[in-house]
Protein backbone atom coordinates (compact mmCIF):
# COMPACT_ATOMS: atom_id res chain seq x y z
CA UNK A 1 0.00 0.00 0.00
CA UNK A 2 1.07 3.52 -0.98
CA UNK A 3 3.00 4.54 2.64
CA UNK A 4 6.65 5.46 3.04
CA UNK A 5 8.73 3.26 5.13
CA UNK A 6 9.03 5.50 8.28
CA UNK A 7 5.26 5.60 8.47
CA UNK A 8 5.28 1.84 7.99
CA UNK A 9 7.89 1.42 10.81
CA UNK A 10 5.94 3.88 12.72
CA UNK A 11 2.89 1.49 12.83
CA UNK A 12 4.41 -1.48 13.29
CA UNK A 13 6.53 0.00 16.20
CA UNK A 14 3.03 1.02 17.52
CA UNK A 15 1.90 -2.79 16.89
CA UNK A 16 5.27 -4.09 18.72
CA UNK A 17 6.16 -5.65 15.68
CA UNK A 18 3.02 -8.13 15.72
CA UNK A 19 -0.21 -8.65 13.65
CA UNK A 20 -3.06 -6.49 14.86
CA UNK A 21 -5.05 -9.32 14.37
CA UNK A 22 -3.32 -12.49 16.24
CA UNK A 23 -0.91 -10.30 17.93
CA UNK A 24 1.88 -13.28 16.27
CA UNK A 25 4.95 -12.03 14.19
CA UNK A 26 4.55 -13.26 10.60
CA UNK A 27 5.60 -16.70 9.43
CA UNK A 28 4.78 -16.95 6.20
CA UNK A 29 7.78 -16.35 3.49
CA UNK A 30 8.85 -15.61 0.02
CA UNK A 31 11.43 -16.31 -2.33
CA UNK A 32 13.71 -13.32 -0.18
CA UNK A 33 13.05 -14.55 2.87
CA UNK A 34 10.32 -13.70 5.78
CA UNK A 35 7.30 -11.50 4.72
CA UNK A 36 6.81 -8.06 6.08
CA UNK A 37 3.07 -7.83 7.77
CA UNK A 38 0.61 -6.40 5.15
CA UNK A 39 -0.56 -2.61 5.23
CA UNK A 40 -4.44 -3.53 6.25
CA UNK A 41 -6.90 -0.70 4.68
CA UNK A 42 -10.17 -0.31 3.95
CA UNK A 43 -10.73 -0.66 0.09
CA UNK A 44 -13.78 1.77 -0.10
CA UNK A 45 -11.67 4.97 1.85
CA UNK A 46 -8.22 3.97 1.55
CA UNK A 47 -7.68 4.41 5.67
CA UNK A 48 -5.10 2.42 6.76
CA UNK A 49 -6.09 -0.26 9.73
CA UNK A 50 -3.08 -1.22 10.94
CA UNK A 51 -0.71 -4.02 9.71
CA UNK A 52 -1.73 -7.83 9.59
CA UNK A 53 0.23 -11.27 9.17
CA UNK A 54 -0.22 -13.00 6.05
CA UNK A 55 -2.58 -15.44 7.30
CA UNK A 56 -4.94 -12.81 9.13
CA UNK A 57 -4.82 -10.71 5.77
CA UNK A 58 -6.23 -13.56 3.60
CA UNK A 59 -8.34 -14.62 5.77
CA UNK A 60 -9.91 -11.31 6.09
CA UNK A 61 -9.93 -10.72 2.73
CA UNK A 62 -12.32 -13.51 2.03
CA UNK A 63 -14.92 -11.36 3.58
CA UNK A 64 -15.50 -8.07 1.96
CA UNK A 65 -14.39 -4.80 3.45
CA UNK A 66 -18.00 -3.04 3.60
CA UNK A 67 -21.02 -3.57 5.89
CA UNK A 68 -22.34 -7.17 4.49
CA UNK A 69 -18.32 -8.81 5.01
CA UNK A 70 -18.37 -8.07 8.44
CA UNK A 71 -21.69 -9.11 9.08
CA UNK A 72 -20.38 -12.55 7.20
CA UNK A 73 -17.35 -12.38 9.23
CA UNK A 74 -19.62 -11.95 12.63
CA UNK A 75 -21.72 -14.98 11.85
CA UNK A 76 -18.51 -17.26 10.90
CA UNK A 77 -16.96 -16.47 14.54
CA UNK A 78 -20.64 -17.38 15.94
CA UNK A 79 -20.93 -20.45 13.77
CA UNK A 80 -17.35 -21.94 15.24
CA UNK A 81 -18.79 -20.83 18.70
CA UNK A 82 -21.75 -22.74 18.52
CA UNK A 83 -20.01 -25.70 17.16
CA UNK A 84 -16.87 -25.88 19.64
CA UNK A 85 -14.02 -25.03 17.14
Amino acid sequence: FNITIDEYDALSQRQGGVCAICRSKETMKNKYGLKRLAVDHNHLTGKIRGLLCGRCNQALGLFASDEEGVGRLLSAVEYMRRNNV
